[in-house]
């Protein structure tokens, strides 16, 4: 239930708009802050603190509208649709989006045994193709860094 201005949409032409309008400057901060400088990661906590800035920056320009022209104003329908499209750019710029992503298609592929079925269970899924288990790619992919390891630490 909605009072006040009487609008009963929530995913507006202009709600996406401005949404998209603060796409560019989070996605930078967000890789800014998660793979240049290294000092906050966002897109692991469970509120992204700033979609919740940028959606506190529109409800306080929302505000004098209210007053001065209520049908003018966005409703709570269009500050949630403003908030989910930052929501999703956000979590798709974050290093956790894809940081896990890679490693699992190649894995899933490797691991693979008739015991559990993973190829026939995730074999019809894109990535399979990629990486096979007869692929030196995948080889080295799976053992580079155990390698690595075994290099500075040889066994005794």
């Amino acid at each position: 239930m909605q009072h006040g201005t009487g609008k009963s949409g929530g995913v507006t032409i202009r709600a996406v708009l401005i949404g998209l309008a603060f796409v560019p400057v989070n996605v930078y901060l967000v890789v800014q802050w998660e793979t240049v400088w290294g000092t906050q990661y966002p897109t692991t906590m469970g509120i992204f603190f700033n979609a919740i800035f940028c959606l506190f920056l529109v409800t306080v320009l929302n505000l004098p509208l209210k007053k001065l022209v209520p049908t003018r104003a966005l409703s709570q329908g269009e500050l949630l649709t403003v908030y989910i499209v930052l929501l999703s750019a956000i979590a798709v710029s974050g290093h956790d989006f894809t940081q896990g992503l890679f490693c699992s298609i190649g894995t899933v592929s490797w691991s693979a045994t008739p015991e559990n079925e993973w190829t026939a269970i995730f074999g019809k899924y894109p990535g399979g193709a990629y990486f096979s288990p007869d692929e030196p790619l995948n080889h080295v992919f799976t053992f580079s860094q155990l390698q690595f390891y075994l290099d500075i630490h040889p066994c005794r």
